[in-house]
C-alpha cells in the first residue's frame, strides 16, 4: 500500500510538471500578440547619455516587461510618466538596465515575457537594438533567449518559454500535482469507505464475516471494519 502511494505521488508530480510548462506554453502562445504592447510607459532617468524607460503589460495568465534605453531626443517623451521601476518590475527582470550606458545613436529594448497559471512560470527575453539616425529608418536586430519557436497548424508562429521561474514553477506544479493526486484518489477511497460499509475488505473485497484477517491479501478485519458492516468474530 505504501509502495502505490509513492508511485501514485510520483506520478502526480509528474504530470503537475507537464501540466504547468504545458499552461505556460499555452497561455504565451495565445498572449502572442501581446509581447511589447503597454499602455503605458514610465521615464527612469538618464544612465550616462541615455534615456531609459519601462512599461509592462498583464493578462490572464500573462506578463510582459519591456526596457527601452537610447537617446534623449528618440522621441517618446510624449505621454512619458514617472514612476520608480521597483514599483512595476517583477522580481524576474535583470535591473541592469538601470545603469546601461549607450552610444548616443543606439537604441535597444528588451521584453521579458512570463506566462503560467496560477503563477507565471516560465520566461522568455526579446532583445532588439537599432541605430538611431534622426529621419532614417533603420531595420531592428532581434535576438532571442531561453525560448522555441514553433509554428502552428494554423500557420501562426509564436514562441514558447523555456527558462523556469522557479517560486512560481513550484508552485503551479504542486497545484496541478495536488488536483491529480485528489482525481486519482478520490474513487479509490470512495470504493473502500462502500466495502467497509458492507463488512468487507477494504482492499480486495473479500467477506470478512467471522475473520480477523483477510485470507485473500492479509489486511485485519479491524482495519476494514465498517460502522454498519462490522461483525464480531
Amino acid at each position: 500500500m505504501r509502495r502505490l502511494r509513492v508511485k501514485r505521488l510520483m506520478l502526480c508530480l509528474l504530470l503537475g510538471v507537464v501540466a504547468t510548462v504545458l499552461s505556460a506554453w499555452g497561455l504565451g502562445f495565445k498572449n502572442r500578440r501581446s509581447v511589447g504592447l503597454y499602455s503605458d510607459l514610465y521615464g527612469v532617468g538618464t544612465a550616462g547619455a541615455a534615456q531609459t524607460y519601462f512599461a509592462h503589460h498583464r493578462a490572464f495568465g500573462f506578463h510582459s516587461f519591456t526596457t527601452i534605453s537610447g537617446p534623449s531626443d528618440f522621441g517618446l517623451d510624449v505621454g512619458v510618466k514617472h514612476a520608480p521601476p521597483e514599483k512595476l518590475m517583477p522580481a524576474w527582470v535583470g535591473e541592469d538596465f538601470l545603469v546601461r550606458d549607450l552610444p548616443v545613436d543606439t537604441i535597444e529594448s528588451e521584453t521579458w515575457v512570463a506566462s503560467g497559471w496560477p503563477r507565471v512560470s516560465m520566461v522568455y527575453l526579446n532583445g532588439m537594438s537599432m541605430d538611431f539616425v534622426p529621419g532614417t529608418v533603420t531595420t531592428p536586430r532581434q535576438s532571442w533567449r531561453w525560448s522555441l519557436k514553433i509554428d502552428s497548424i494554423l500557420g501562426q508562429t509564436g514562441r514558447l518559454p523555456l527558462r523556469p521561474l522557479w517560486p512560481g514553477f513550484l508552485i503551479s506544479t504542486l497545484v496541478y500535482a495536488s488536483a491529480c493526486w485528489l482525481l486519482l484518489a478520490t474513487p479509490g477511497g470512495v470504493r473502500r469507505w462502500r466495502r467497509k460499509q458492507r463488512g468487507l475488505c477494504s482492499l480486495c473485497g473479500y467477506d470478512l464475516s467471522g475473520l480477523e484477517t483477510c485470507p485473500e491479501c492479509g489486511e485485519t478485519a479491524e482495519r476494514s471494519k465498517g460502522t454498519k458492516g462490522a461483525r464480531s468474530p
